[in-house]
């Protein structure tokens, strides 16, 4: 029988650099990036999708290259804001925009997205592509916060690294760093709480820590 409560720790070696997750690639970002941020889609316990974000999905009977994506009611971003279809377009819409240089970008080329009401996205693809769902698993992020950015500014900006405001399962708290400034031997400690609103529900961790070890045998 599971208690709820309990403080998790993850070990992950390498280091955190952005929490974003049209930029997160690396082991301890990802990390980071999947505990605060949410995709439409998720894997479940087998490895096969399930909606996150999304009540459900479909793909066109008429035209098997048109998905349409319904999201779930009352969607929270993490400071309380509301999640809608805009914010899902506007991720996808940065991820295609060459001067953000997303590392998914090239997989994005030629994807038509719309969004012809508050809850609805619909994915044009330039053909068939029956793997195209599993791509519906990167993070959203929230327009109101990113609006203001220069495309060319958004690898550096605050939000990806000191300010990340997601709606996934975890919510930011705070980073101590350490290693004296030795980058061999670097430690990042990120604190995270237990998001309320998850659209998969509260999760039942009191705390959630990553620390994020350059050094093999220190981790």
């Amino acid at each position: 029988q599971f208690v709820p409560g309990g403080i998790y720790n993850e070990g992950v070696l390498g280091h955190f650099t952005n929490a974003n997750p049209i930029y997160a690639t690396s082991d301890a970002d990802a990390t980071v990036s999947r505990l605060i941020f949410a995709g439409l889609l998720t894997y479940n316990s087998s490895g096969g999708l399930m909606g996150d974000l999304a009540s459900d999905y479909s793909v066109d009977p008429a035209h098997s290259n048109i998905y349409k994506v319904h999201l779930k009611q009352n969607l929270k971003w993490q400071d309380g804001r509301p999640l809608t279809s805009a914010d899902v377009l506007f991720t996808y819409q940065l991820i295609q925009n060459p001067d953000v240089k997303s590392p998914l970008q090239s997989a994005w080329q030629g994807i038509e997205v719309s969004a012809p009401d508050s809850h609805t996205v619909i994915f044009k693809l330039p053909g068939t592509l029956a793997s195209f769902p599993y791509s519906l698993t990167t993070g959203i992020v929230p327009k109101h916060l990113l609006s203001g950015i220069k495309p060319v500014d958004m690898r550096s900006a605050d939000f990806n690294t000191v300010k990340p405001v997601g709606a996934g399962p975890f919510a930011w708290q705070a980073i101590e760093v350490g290693g004296n400034g030795d980058p061999k031997h670097s430690q990042e400690k990120i604190a995270l709480d237990p998001f309320a609103d998850y659209a998969l529900g509260q999760p039942k961790l009191q705390k959630f820590i990553v620390q994020v070890y350059a050094d093999k045998d220190e981790l």
